[in-house]
């Protein structure tokens, strides 16, 4: 489990980046990461580089396969039971690990052994029960899309925008709730260091730079009942959604930005808004 991010004194903040995620596969567990490449007008690297498609619909999978909406592929947002699978994804050795439920299951070579990662993930779907409103409900054969070049990504949006939120944000709805909240109910990119709750609202229109990295904030993320799916169990054991609309009348956490200046960061780079 993820340490969940606590209360911080206003008057001691730092404006620095807190933590960063990868979510190596479209719609699983992200993976912590302790620094990160973005490109411009693209996105984290190897964010979304791979995705699990299903072969009865009206596009064939392909390493090459472009982006696409979220229909065609299993999402834990669809398949709760999706979040006990655990995904680290060896960019050098090109090898897909998978843990279920603390235990290793598979450990793939991305391009040679897409047949051994398609099948593990279709016969693992068998199991599991799509939600109500699952955008594709039925079972079918899982296959993995992307390439290792790193030149797929099958973000949310066409664009390949990253998402990032601030720590205070968390913070208050850990208050809320009376329980720590696991950032990764969020699926976010980037936590930043706030001091206020939905301090990076008001980014929206302006630029944000760490280091040599540049960010264009677009617009807030409206949520749905994925955030109440706990990451590790795949349980909807947490009314944060609704609790969003009673609390604060609107059901946004964190924001959508674009990246206007590549380069990497880390952990610990301060950051500013321009």
């Amino acid at each position: 489990m993820m340490p969940s991010l606590q209360p911080t004194n206003a008057d001691s903040i730092a404006h620095v980046v807190r933590q960063l995620f990868c979510h190596p596969v479209k719609g699983l567990t992200p993976s912590p990461v302790d620094r990160a490449e973005f490109r411009a007008n693209w996105g984290m690297q190897g964010d979304r580089a791979f995705a699990l498609m299903f072969d009865d619909l009206d596009q064939t999978p392909a390493p090459d396969t472009p982006w696409l909406s979220k229909r065609y592929f299993a999402v834990q947002n669809d398949w709760h039971d999706l979040a006990r699978v655990q995904c680290h994804y060896e960019a050098a050795a090109q090898t897909l690990c998978v843990t279920l439920d603390g235990q290793r299951v598979l450990e793939a070579h991305v391009d040679r052994d897409r047949p051994a990662i398609g099948a593990w993930f279709s016969a693992f779907l068998q199991t599991c029960k799509p939600s109500a409103g699952a955008r594709h409900p039925q079972y079918a054969k899982l296959e993995l899309v992307g390439q290792t070049s790193g030149n797929t990504g099958f973000r949310d949006r066409r664009a390949g925008q990253v998402s990032m939120i601030g720590s205070a944000t968390l913070a208050a709805l850990s208050t809320l709730l009376n329980t720590p909240i696991d950032p990764r109910r969020f699926r976010p990119n980037l936590i930043l260091e706030t001091a206020q709750p939905w301090e990076e609202f008001d980014w929206i229109g302006r630029r944000l730079r760490i280091g040599h990295v540049e960010f264009e904030p677009i617009e807030r993320i409206e949520r749905c009942l994925n955030i109440e799916v706990c990451p590790d169990s795949g349980q909807r054991d947490l009314p944060l959604l609704s609790q969003l609309k009673r609390k604060f009348r609107h059901t946004d956490t964190g924001i959508i930005a674009r990246v206007t200046q590549a380069g990497t960061l880390s952990i610990g780079q301060s950051y500013d808004i321009i």
